[in-house]
């Protein structure tokens, strides 16, 4: 790997692990993230709406919030 740059070496080693453990849906770190993020933003949304629907918000607060994750999810989106 002589004259490789280090990116280079990095997802030749990748995918040759890869290969090796049977995986052949790499995810990129960047599609990484924003997977988790959209996971993440799903928990998020479930914790306020129970918030709300226990009464330790209202439905304001609750609609901020959830335009506020919308908005970040859209970004997310975007990016795909």
């Amino acid at each position: 790997m002589v004259g490789c740059s280090a990116a280079e070496i990095v997802y030749v080693r990748r995918h040759k692990y890869s290969y090796r453990l049977g995986r052949q849906d790499l995810e990129n770190p960047a599609a990484a993230y924003r997977r988790l993020r959209r996971e993440m933003l799903a928990a998020e949304r479930q914790v306020y709406v129970t918030a709300r629907d226990t009464g330790e918000i209202d439905d304001e607060v609750l609609r901020r919030v959830l335009n506020e994750l919308d908005l970040e999810e859209a970004r997310l989106a975007a990016r795909d």
